[in-house]
């Protein structure tokens, strides 16, 4: 799919404009919006296949997804990989952006398999910091100088689906985990070298653990 990708053209602009629509519909566009955008949905381009006669081939066209795109824009020029995990935002103690929303939504990712796990999915008095009234639910569904969530995913986590649809509240766990896993992936890119994905998605002893270490403040309340 990747060969595929950098081989296409041209990405229609309709395209890339609808990607941040579904990503963000309140239309609050930071620096290096599309770059979020990319990452997070799990979007499939389809772009136009040349008929080659082999099956599997068009069948891996079809399940190429947006972080593939984001790369082959990567390439053009278009989008920054770099810049965008590195820029600061704002005045609210934001900070670096990537670590920003990285530690909101690991927070939110470990809280959910904590309460799950203890069976505690039916009783909010028991949910410590993801309690209906808590700061960090709150902070959730409100952006300030920078995502604190993935906005399109917020839907998924009002008070009348998580934990209540256990449906949904499984897909927006696996969204996260996909999420925390590619940007960690996406942080070893370097646009000037020939970077092997396929090898860095093998992950070393301990760097699975890495990807999900909070800070201790964050921790302790676990």
């Amino acid at each position: 799919p990747a060969r595929r990708i950098w081989e296409t053209p041209q990405v229609p602009e309709e395209y890339l404009e609808e990607t941040l629509r579904n990503f963000n519909p309140d239309g609050y566009k930071p620096e290096h919006e599309l770059f979020w955008a990319l990452l997070s949905e799990t979007n499939r381009y389809h772009y136009a296949t040349r008929p080659t006669g082999h099956e599997a081939e068009e069948e891996e066209v079809r399940e190429a997804d947006d972080v593939l795109l984001l790369l082959c824009l990567a390439e053009r020029g278009r989008v920054d990989v770099r810049q965008a995990l590195g820029s600061t935002y704002g005045g609210q103690a934001v900070g670096n952006g990537t670590r920003f929303l990285r530690r909101y939504i690991l927070s939110f990712y470990l809280w959910c398999n904590a309460i799950v796990s203890c069976g505690w999915q039916y009783d909010s008095l028991k949910w410590g910091d993801l309690g209906l009234s808590s700061y960090l639910r709150r902070d959730l569904m409100r952006d300030c100088d920078f995502f604190t969530f993935i906005p399109s995913w917020r839907r998924l986590i009002a008070p009348e689906v998580l934990f209540v649809d256990m449906e949904q509240t499984k897909e927006v766990l696996k969204r996260c985990f996909r999420f925390l896993y590619v940007l960690h992936l996406l942080e070893a890119y370097r646009p000037d070298v020939t970077f092997d994905f396929a090898a860095a998605a093998v992950l070393k002893p301990g760097e699975l653990a890495e990807i999900f270490r909070l800070p201790r403040s964050v921790k302790e309340r676990l």
